[in-house]
C-alpha cells in the first residue's frame, strides 16, 4: 500500500540520523517518490527505478531476476518525473520522461525530445529531493487512445493532446495560481506557486463523457469536455474551513454516498485535536445539469492519528460504498522506534456506510 508521510517527517528523521550519526541515504532516497516503472520492449522485461539527482537507474530481467544495467544520465535535460506513454506508431508503452523544456521519450539511443512545452514543474536545487517525484503529467484525456500531457505554466495549464499523426495540438486554459511572497532571516524573498494536482478523469456531469479534475490548495477545478474538445473555462469549488484554526486538504474525487454523483472527500484538521476525513456531497444543478459540491459535508470520520491513505469499496455487499482509512502517531516516539526498530505502528479502520448516509468505524 502506497503512504504519503508528510515531508517534515522525512525532513525530522534527516536530522535525527545526523544528530545521532547514522547513514542518511536510505533517509534520502525516502524523499524520491517517482513510482518504479515496468515496461516491455520485444521480449525483453525492463525496469526503471528513480535515482540520485535526476537520473534512472535502469534493470534488465533474466532468470535470476531483474539485472542492472546501467544509470541512465539525465541531468543535461534537469528530469523532474518519468511514466509510460502510449504513442502513436508503437505497438507497447514508451517510458517517457519530463523535462524542465518539455517531454522527452526513450529510444535504444537514449532519451530524444518529444514535444518541447514550459511549465513550473522544476528538480529540486538541494541533493536530497532532487530525485524523480511522482507527478501525474500523462494520461488520455480525449479518449483516443494515445497518451496526453498535463502541463500547470504561469497563469494557465496547457495540454498537449496527441494526434494519430504523433503530433500535439496544444491548448490553453486560463489558470489563476495563488503566490505567496515570504522572507526568511537572510532577508531573501522566496516566491512560492501553488500547483495543481490530484488530476483524474471523472464524468462529473453524466454525459458519457470524462472530464478533467485537479485541486489547487483549497479549491476543487473541473475542466469539462465537449464532443468537440475541452471547454476554454474551468468550473471551481473552494472547501476552506470557516474557521481560521482548522486545515483542510484535498483527499478524492469519489462517488462516497453512491448516488451516481461525484462526491468530495476532504482531510481537516485542527490545533491540537484529532484529524477528520470530511464527505461533501456532489449534486447536478436541476436547470444547467453542472456539477456542483455541497458546502456542508454529509458525514464526518474521527481520525486520531495523522492520516496516511484511505480508499473506498463496497466490503459488506450491500451496494453502498464503503471507506477505509490507514494512519499512523507521527511523533517522537514513532520516528525513533522507526529507525532503531524499522516499524511504524498503523491502525486500519474500516467505516461502513448505513442507510442514513453516515459511516460507522468497525
Amino acid at each position: 500500500m502506497k503512504m504519503n508521510l508528510p515531508l517534515w517527517f522525512y525532513w525530522l528523521l534527516l536530522l535525527l540520523a545526523g544528530v545521532l550519526g547514522f547513514p542518511c541515504l536510505a533517509q534520502a532516497h525516502m524523499l524520491g517518490s517517482a513510482l518504479p516503472l515496468q515496461w516491455q520492449q520485444g521480449e525483453a522485461r525492463h525496469l526503471w527505478l528513480a535515482g540520485e539527482a535526476g537520473e534512472v537507474e535502469t534493470y534488465r530481467y533474466d532468470k535470476v531476476g531483474y539485472q542492472f544495467v546501467k544509470t541512465l544520465g539525465t541531468s543535461d535535460i534537469r528530469a523532474v518525473a518519468m511514466d509510460l506513454a502510449v504513442l502513436a506508431g508503437e505497438s507497447a508503452p514508451v517510458p517517457v520522461v519530463l523535462a524542465e523544456d518539455g517531454i522527452y521519450r526513450y529510444t535504444k539511443t537514449g532519451l530524444t525530445p518529444l514535444v518541447t512545452a514550459p511549465h513550473l514543474y522544476q528538480q529540486s536545487p538541494h541533493w536530497l529531493l532532487s530525485t524523480l517525484r511522482d507527478i501525474r503529467f500523462s494520461m488520455d484525456l480525449d479518449e483516443n487512445g494515445l497518451s496526453d500531457f498535463i502541463l500547470p505554466h504561469f497563469g494557465q495549464l496547457t495540454l498537449l493532446l496527441q494526434q494519430h499523426n504523433g503530433r500535439f495540438h496544444h491548448q490553453q486554459v486560463k489558470l489563476d495560481h495563488t503566490y505567496a511572497l515570504s522572507t526568511h532571516q537572510s532577508e531573501n524573498y522566496a516566491l512560492t506557486i501553488s500547483l495543481p494536482g490530484h488530476f483524474a478523469l471523472l464524468d462529473i456531469n453524466q454525459d458519457k463523457l470524462a472530464d478533467l479534475t485537479f485541486a489547487i490548495d483549497e479549491q476543487i477545478f473541473a475542466l469539462r469536455r465537449t464532443e468537440t474538445g475541452f471547454s476554454d473555462s474551468l468550473l471551481s469549488w473552494s472547501f476552506a474551513a470557516a474557521d481560521e484554526d482548522n486545515s483542510r486538504q484535498f483527499g478524492a474525487l469519489v462517488d462516497a454516498t453512491g448516488d451516481g454523483v461525484i462526491d468530495a472527500l476532504v482531510k481537516e484538521s485542527g490545533e491540537g485535536d484529532s484529524h477528520r476525513l470530511l464527505v461533501f456531497p456532489g449534486f447536478l444543478n436541476p436547470a444547467t445539469r453542472v456539477w456542483q459540491v455541497s458546502d456542508t459535508p454529509s458525514a464526518i470520520l474521527q481520525l486520531d492519528d495523522e492520516l496516511l491513505d484511505f480508499g473506498y469499496g463496497d466490503f459488506n455487499g450491500d451496494g453502498r460504498p464503503d471507506l477505509y482509512s490507514v494512519s499512523a502517531s507521527v511523533g517522537l516516539g514513532s520516528v525513533l522506534s522507526l529507525m532503531s526498530n524499522r516499524t511504524l505502528e498503523l491502525d486500519f479502520a474500516l467505516y461502513l456506510q448505513e442507510h442514513d448516509g453516515q459511516f460507522k468505524r468497525q
